[in-house]
């Protein structure tokens, strides 16, 4: 099922979406992994990895997260966040949950 096509079916359903970490920050380090999996014989794709020093959170609905409460700030995502972005950036990530660390969206910050 396509992004979209869940989005309608939990617009429909009635159920609200679920809700989306954001956090902004600079980074520490960026690298390229290639996650273990156990779902067969071929590899995960490999992905970007950013350690972020995290200056703010919060949530969509609005409620601030402690920066100090996003233990170990490491995030991952498209390979080609790893091209353009590098140490030193400050950042808006968006991730695909409250709690995960899959970065959804990423995006130079304002100074």
């Amino acid at each position: 099922m396509s992004g979209l096509a869940a989005r309608l079916g939990r617009l429909l359903s009635g159920r609200p979406a679920p809700l989306k970490l954001h956090v902004v920050g600079v980074i520490r380090s960026r690298a390229t992994a290639t996650p273990r999996t156990r779902l067969g014989p071929r590899p995960a794709p490999a992905e970007s990895v950013f350690d972020l020093a995290v200056e703010e959170a919060w949530l969509d609905d609005g409620r601030r997260r402690s920066a100090q409460a996003i233990d170990e700030a490491v995030f991952a995502g498209d390979l080609a966040l790893a091209e353009r972005f590098s140490e030193g950036q400050r950042v808006h990530i968006v991730c695909t949950t409250a709690t995960g660390r899959l970065i959804e969206s990423m995006e130079p910050a304002e100074p």
